[in-house]
């Protein structure tokens, strides 16, 4: 098959069934993985890319379509964030509550991969795809509820927010050393955390220099972005950025995942202004949202195979019942703890369970990197369609049980949650 057809297949068979699964008051990567379930082993067989040669001109065009999926979807998710928010999140009570979380879930994973794998590497993975969340889904379900600009639907946010920034760095650090954390060397491990500082300071120094003199270079650059004559001009500087830091992170031997999550992290309307922020935004949206994500959630659901899941479903219920419980108990004893009624606590540890596309992209990375098998790489593609799935019903129904005063119809512009996230985080 030529691989134009195949993506052709890919894209029309991604978007109808999300646009099916929205109609339905899903997610649309319910639909989209889904697809690739059906289009794949499990079902009518139309293309199995774990069997495949690795040099076939399809498993290639695929295996590239993957890797400027990754890219695009953490760039773009780092769009969603900034540094001025980072910063905000890092002090305060925010900041307990959503490495305790983080941590909860993680420790939890670790333990029960180590059990099944009894492998360092590979229970680390599964750690990091226990206690990731994301950002973006919960963003869009809390917005469609109409409770993103509420005390339940900051928290939420927030801890969603640190957690996908822990989970990116861990990753990254895992990727660097390449090799099993029992063997690694104290001093492997204390370069590999001394690149990351670098790599970290020359972001938030460079980010740093668009404040000074009262935002005199942000002032400049800005205008200069104005200026630019071509209509995605703003857009291909946002791209040249993120891969430019992309190539240092694969320089200091780190993955070029957390240069392209930090090179989105740097944009703000401050540096940039609000028009060409704007723009930035919706051209990233439209190519990673509107092509690359749907092809490669497709794609991860065509590796999907769940007939191998059936031998080892016991594992996986197990794995599934780990991951959800860790995660809502974390971020429940989290809330309670921070001053949140049981109501609210219970919706926050619902919300932050929905795993998403981010636990995808980990899961492929540690199955490419050869740290998770096959079997394990079902797993957790299963524990992101079902986590995904079942979280939007059960959350709608706690939050039926709230009082409305607060609530903010879904219209309102997202970006206003920036601004008063600041402030639950600061605490």
């Amino acid at each position: 098959m030529e691989p134009i057809i195949l993506l052709l297949v890919l894209l029309v068979a991604a978007r109808v069934a999300g646009e099916v699964a929205q109609r339905l008051g899903q997610p649309a990567i319910i639909g989209e993985l889904l697809a690739g379930i059906i289009l794949g082993p499990t079902l009518l067989g139309f293309l199995d890319p774990l069997n495949m040669s690795p040099e076939d001109s399809v498993k290639i065009v695929l295996d590239v379509i993957s890797t400027l999926a990754i890219f695009f979807v953490v760039f773009y998710a780092g769009l969603e964030m900034s540094v001025k928010d980072l910063g905000s999140a890092i002090t305060g009570k925010g900041l307990y509550f959503a490495i305790g979380s983080f941590l909860v879930a993680f420790l939890t994973g670790y333990a029960t991969g180590f059990y099944f794998l009894h492998d360092h590497v590979g229970a680390s993975f599964l750690g990091l795809c226990v206690a990731i969340t994301a950002l973006p889904v919960n963003i869009k379900l809390l917005t469609d509820l109409g409770r993103l600009h509420t005390k339940t639907g900051h928290a939420i946010v927030g801890t969603a927010m640190v957690q996908d920034i822990i989970s990116i760095t861990v990753l990254s650090i895992i990727i660097g050393l390449n090799v099993k954390l029992g063997s690694a060397t104290p001093f492997a491990i204390f370069l590999m955390l001394l690149k990351i500082a670098v790599f970290l300071m020359l972001i938030f120094t460079l980010e740093r220099a668009f404040h000074l003199k009262n935002g005199w270079l942000a002032g400049k650059f800005t205008a200069w972005m104005t200026k630019i004559k071509s209509k995605e001009g703003q857009f291909s500087i946002a791209v040249i950025v993120a891969m430019y830091f992309a190539v240092i992170a694969e320089f200091l031997g780190l993955s070029y995942i957390i240069g392209a999550f930090y090179g989105g992290l740097i944009f703000s309307k401050v540096i940039v202004g609000e028009m060409n922020f704007a723009a930035i935004k919706r051209g990233t949206s439209g190519i990673a949202m509107g092509f690359f994500a749907p092809i490669f959630i497709c794609y991860i659901g065509l590796m999907f195979n769940l007939r191998e899941l059936l031998p080892i479903i016991g594992m996986f219920l197990v794995v599934l019942a780990v991951a959800v419980m860790s995660m809502f108990g974390g971020g429940y004893l989290g809330a309670r703890m921070a001053g949140y009624t049981d109501k609210e606590a219970a919706i926050i540890g619902v919300g932050i369970n929905t795993r998403g596309m981010m636990e995808m992209v980990v899961a492929l990375i540690g199955y490419e990197y050869g740290f998770i098998d096959k079997n394990f790489f079902s797993i957790l593609v299963g524990l992101a369609l079902v986590t995904t799935l079942v979280t939007p019903t059960v959350l709608k129904r706690l939050y039926a049980k709230l009082p409305e005063e607060g609530i903010v119809t879904a219209e309102q512009k997202e970006d206003q949650l920036l601004g008063e996230l600041r402030e639950w985080l600061k605490g």
